[in-house]
């Protein structure tokens, strides 16, 4: 009898990014990127996380770690998402995507203290 229900797929009740936040705007990051993930229950033994920024393969986490640090994140928009795979490659969860900005203030005018409107 086939009793064997496929749980091994829905595993994860819960996977997603912490940090950053949909729609962020990260100023003056120098090109690092903390990422924090969660996941519920806690990622199994035999599987990991990978790190996926504009649809390249970033990073793959150290076993039983849920932060990532990225270095050359270049200013502009990203998209960010993150997989757990099995031992075999496959992807068993997936989080929901995050786009966010990477800002630099322009050298002549460091942090603009009285920008018009103020946001209102």
């Amino acid at each position: 009898a086939d009793e064997a229900e496929p749980k091994e797929a829905a595993s994860y009740s819960n996977f997603e990014i912490v940090s950053p936040r949909q729609e962020e705007v990260l100023w003056n990051t120098g090109g690092q990127l903390n990422v924090s993930l969660r996941a519920r229950p806690r990622i199994r033994s035999g599987h990991s996380i990978f790190l996926v920024m504009d649809g390249q393969e970033v990073q793959q986490l150290a076993r039983g770690r849920m932060q990532g640090s990225l270095s050359d994140v270049v200013r502009g928009t990203h998209q960010l998402h993150a997989e757990v795979r099995d031992q075999s490659g496959s992807t068993v969860a997936r989080s929901d995507t995050v786009q966010f900005t990477v800002q630099q203030t322009s050298i002549q005018n460091p942090n603009n203290p009285n920008r018009p409107g103020g946001g209102g």
